[in-house]
């Protein structure tokens, strides 16, 4: 778990696991949100270089800018929603290493922008959390239909020929068909079957139990 720094006079939090161009670092202070790409390796140097009253480059979102705040109960994720301008409006996802963490960011943020915020819990609809799912399902359901008929053509001994022109594609390809011939046709099946098993499993506890928005934003009356 990554450490958060909440006893100083600016709290930090940290994501080592942060996707690549993503903030791994957020600190906060009473007038500003500020977000860091830096590798996790680099992370414990820049959170000793801000405390130490040091410069990094960052993003700034002033917090009187800031115009909702949303996330998903029990996730990680917080969408920082800021005004860029008179008119325009701009977002950002903040990962955090877990939920408590992005519930510790969470309530400081409000605590930062006052009491004229409202906290509002909205389910999402069946539909809306079906989505995944079902397109996880149909992905690996086109997925074993083409690699159960190629592994059906190696058994037959005819020589398939990478995908497409470009590097991923051709390494892809070959990586397929690699497995294709080693597992066969039935294995592609099964293997197949039981990832669509998995996505079936997770349409139906999304279906029954839809996530839960949290959003923040200021009161209108």
């Amino acid at each position: 778990m990554s450490p958060t720094h909440t006893d100083k006079p600016y709290p930090v939090w940290t994501n080592p696991d942060s996707e690549k161009g993503k903030p791994s670092l957020v600190r906060l202070t009473p007038e500003t949100l500020c977000l860091v790409v830096v590798p996790a390796e680099d992370l414990e140097k820049t959170v000793a270089v801000l405390e130490s009253g040091g410069s990094v480059l960052m993003q700034n979102i002033p917090l009187a800018a800031i115009a909702q705040l949303q996330g998903d109960e029990g996730d990680n994720d917080l969408i920082v929603t800021f005004k860029q301008g008179e008119v325009h409006t701009d977002s950002v996802t903040i990962t955090l290493a877990d939920t408590a963490k992005r519930d510790e960011l969470l309530d400081a943020l409000v605590c930062h922008l006052g009491t004229g915020w409202v906290r509002e819990r909205q389910p999402m609809s069946r539909l809306t959390a079906s989505m995944w799912p079902i397109g996880v399902a149909a992905f690996f359901c086109l997925m074993t239909y083409f690699m159960y008929d190629e592994a059906q053509q190696i058994a037959k001994g005819q020589q398939l020929h990478p995908f497409g022109r470009k590097l991923p594609t051709i390494l892809f390809s070959v990586v397929a068909h690699w497995v294709e011939g080693l597992i066969g046709s039935t294995g592609v099946l099964i293997i197949g079957g039981l990832a669509v098993a998995g996505c079936l499993l997770w349409l139906v506890s999304r279906v029954t139990h839809p996530p839960v928005r949290i959003t923040m934003k200021p009161n209108a009356s």
